[in-house]
Order: C-alpha cells, then sequence, then structure tokens
C-alpha cells in the first residue's frame, strides 16, 4: 500500500491547496493561544506587627540571643544592625569562653519571651533562640 502526504483543496473555489493549508493552520493558531481565566489574584493573608514588649531591665530569667560571635568587629556591626531593625535595647554579652552573644529583651515569663521570638524572627533573625539569663556568663 502506498500512502501519499500532499495538500489538497478543501473548497472548489480554492485554486491552490497550499493557500488553504497556510489559513487553515493560521486559523488553527489563533485558537490555540492561552487566555488566563478572569479570576482574581490572590494575596496570602499578612499577620499583624507584634508590638515587642518593652526593656523592663533588672535581673530578669529570660533573653532572646540572635548571635554570637568571637570577632569584636563583626560583633559590633551585627549589633548595630540589630538596633536599627529591633528598635529595642541590643546588648553583647562575653560569656567564659570569650563569646560575645548578642541578645535582646529580658523577660520574666516564658510567654513574653515566646512573643518577643516572634517579633525577632519576622524582622529576620530566622536563627534567634530563648536563653535563660544563667547561661549567659
Amino acid at each position: 500500500a502506498v500512502v501519499l502526504h500532499g495538500c489538497v483543496p478543501f473548497d472548489e473555489e480554492s485554486t491552490n491547496p497550499c493557500d488553504e493549508c497556510a489559513r487553515l493552520q493560521q486559523q488553527q493558531k489563533q485558537t490555540q493561544t492561552y487566555t488566563p481565566p478572569n479570576t482574581p489574584i490572590y494575596y496570602p493573608p499578612t499577620t499583624p506587627t507584634v508590638n515587642p514588649p518593652a526593656n523592663t531591665g533588672g535581673n530578669l530569667d529570660l533573653v532572646v540571643q540572635i548571635g554570637a560571635f568571637i570577632n569584636r568587629h563583626y560583633a559590633d556591626k551585627f549589633t548595630a544592625d540589630a538596633r536599627n531593625r529591633l528598635g529595642q535595647t541590643v546588648d553583647q554579652k562575653p560569656n567564659k569562653v570569650n563569646i560575645l552573644q548578642i541578645i535582646s529583651g529580658y523577660f520574666r515569663t516564658q510567654a513574653e519571651a515566646q512573643n518577643y521570638l516572634n517579633f525577632v524572627r519576622e524582622k529576620g533573625y530566622s536563627d534567634a533562640f530563648i536563653k535563660e539569663t544563667k547561661y549567659l556568663y
């Protein structure tokens, strides 16, 4: 069996079968273009900004540690940046092996510390954690 491929006119008025094929291909391309559905754009809900509790000072039980450095220069730059971002008191406390711990906030309860930790993480310090003050020195 021999199968032949070629253009065949689809109507009697067309003299050139290739013109008809070109017209049909163009028509098919136009119907294949994607038109997105008219749906509203989804915006995820935003969480309200949590105001950090005021730093009351004194001898409290918990702090939020946002960083730790051996190099004083890096610790100073990090501390300055944290003070700008957090708008709170940010301190450096050296531990027993002279690692500068960058801390912020002083809290009596775990709930207060957790609330402030969430605020700190929203500001970009994803590695921050709650620490008891007895482990600072």
